[in-house]
């Protein structure tokens, strides 16, 4: 697969990773997903963001997403705080401070269709996959508290 040039697009890159060959589950033949880019906010040029770069084979997708680095981590600390404590959990219990202005625990329900729909649930939050990415994020973070960095 060719990969395109996205630097033409509102979103200005500063960091753009080729994802092609990354994409989880998704083989290069198989993905839309061109890029990840770290850079500047097309809703705000002041704000940095990060930004999934799709290709539809014809075009620049439109459901490629844009998303501020704060709601990434968050993101981020959902799946892992799910990851955790789902095993027959019927909730997902976010800690006090785990968000900004969150000072009380917040409790989220597991909301699936059935056992087969909860079943697939946890099995798709312990594909090899995810793991070895929350593993990876957990030596990167290691790293930047050993740093002195957060």
């Amino acid at each position: 697969m060719t990969l395109l040039d996205p630097r033409s697009l509102k979103h200005r890159p500063v960091v753009l990773l080729p994802y092609t060959e990354h994409d989880g589950i998704y083989d290069a033949t198989h993905t839309d997903c061109q890029y990840i880019s770290l850079g500047w906010a097309q809703y705000d040029p002041r704000q940095l963001s990060v930004k999934t770069l799709r290709h539809t084979g014809n075009r620049w997708s439109r459901q490629s997403e844009e998303i501020p680095l704060h709601r990434c981590l968050d993101a981020a600390l959902l799946i892992a705080t799910t990851v955790a404590n789902v095993k027959d959990a019927k909730c997902i219990e976010l800690e006090a401070g785990t968000l900004e202005r969150q000072e009380e625990a917040k409790k989220l329900r597991i909301e699936t269709n059935g056992d087969p729909d909860r079943t697939e649930f946890e099995r798709r939050l312990a594909e090899p996959v995810l793991l070895a990415r929350l593993r990876k994020l957990e030596d990167t973070l290691i790293a930047l508290r050993s740093a002195g960095r957060v």
